[in-house]
């Protein structure tokens, strides 16, 4: 199954392994500085790699971990279209994955970040 999704991404012209990846903040970051970024609302970029993958209809929530912590992830279908199937049809979890958005807390109160589309 993992050999079948490599070859999908790179069919979809995504490179799988890249030297780089644009992170602006660990994950330790993010959570000491959560009340200044989340107030901010500006646009934050993670990465590391999917620990747990909950679906709930047009909405998932993925636990992203790198080496310094981990935090939960919200996509939503409708924010991000095309990228939302894309994501399900290539990502599994253990996967290294990056995520961009801003951040909120949920109704039980959990630090997230929501996950955006690129422009």
């Amino acid at each position: 199954n993992r050999i079948k999704r490599l070859k999908a991404l790179k069919e979809a012209g995504v490179n799988p392994y890249p030297a780089k990846t644009v992170r602006t903040h660990t994950i330790h970051e993010v959570i000491a500085e959560f009340t200044v970024l989340s107030k901010k609302k500006k646009s934050i970029s993670l990465a590391g790699r999917v620990m747990a993958i909950r679906g709930h209809g047009g909405s998932t929530f993925i636990d992203l971990e790198d080496a310094t912590g981990e935090i939960q992830c919200y996509l939503k279908e409708d924010i991000l279209k095309k990228q939302y199937d894309f994501f399900f049809g290539h990502i599994d979890i253990g996967d290294f994955a990056g995520v961009r958005g801003t951040l909120f807390e949920t109704k039980r109160g959990e630090k997230a970040a929501i996950g955006k589309s690129n422009p």
